[in-house]
């Protein structure tokens, strides 16, 4: 996946998301002309527009994405694993800022709820936060696949058009995962889940429609109504 973000000059940065090892990866971008070829062939809209691509290319740095799941966090009433060096993920998810308002303030309850106590308050932040930064790890990994993959399919973007107007007729009933994750206080293992069964409501309404006009929508306030 090739991503550009604007700058203030008007110019892009690009980044490059590739495995670092095998066949296909960065290790095997070793020539100006491997370099050329890959881009022609796999962004070729892109490669019109980046001057210099192999220097810049070559110039730039190859970082790396990690994603950490440890457990437990703490030892006895000593050390508490936070943040990322818990439950790093990559950042395809957008929520690394809000993650980790969450977890202070979930800290913080612990530690007025059981006052002086350390070990049961790290036992007990671990147990309720650990189920969703394991589910955020797996969202930000499905919106890779999504922003990768999908995000030029039709039938997707005709998807996401029916599930932007169930949210318009059916909330507080009915919101989107993303809307779940980005505007509310819902947790990400509950975004996760509703947004499974809105998956689910979506592939029943979609399959044999190709327009708004073609969704059933009282068959669809009631699914919403028995499911969530």
């Amino acid at each position: 996946m090739l991503i550009a973000h604007p700058n203030r000059d008007g110019s892009s940065t690009g980044t490059l998301f590739y495995p670092l090892e095998g066949a296909e990866s960065f290790a095997a971008l070793r020539s100006r002309r491997d370099i050329r070829r890959f881009f022609e062939k796999q962004f070729p809209d892109a490669a019109a527009l980046i001057p210099d691509l192999e220097a810049q290319f070559f110039g730039a740095p190859t970082g790396a994405l990690s994603e950490i799941a440890c457990d437990p966090w703490h030892f006895q009433d000593r050390a508490l694993l936070l943040g990322d060096s818990a439950h790093g993920i990559p950042p395809f998810l957008g929520q690394g800022l809000n993650s980790a308002f969450e977890s202070v303030a979930l800290l913080m309850d612990c530690f007025h709820r059981f006052a002086g106590d350390w070990e049961e308050a790290f036992r007990t932040f671990q147990r309720i936060r650990k189920p969703d930064t394991d589910a955020a790890a797996k969202l930000a990994q499905d919106n890779f696949v999504e922003m990768r993959d999908r995000i030029a399919d039709p039938r997707f973007l005709f998807r996401k058009q029916v599930e932007l107007e169930l949210e318009r007729r059916f909330f507080p009933r009915f919101i989107s995962r993303f809307g779940m994750i980005q505007f509310s206080r819902t947790s990400y293992a509950r975004a996760r889940d509703f947004g499974d069964v809105n998956d689910g409501i979506l592939d029943e309404l979609t399959a044999d429609a190709a327009c708004l006009d073609d969704i059933r929508w009282r068959e669809a306030k009631r699914m919403i109504e028995e499911r969530l």
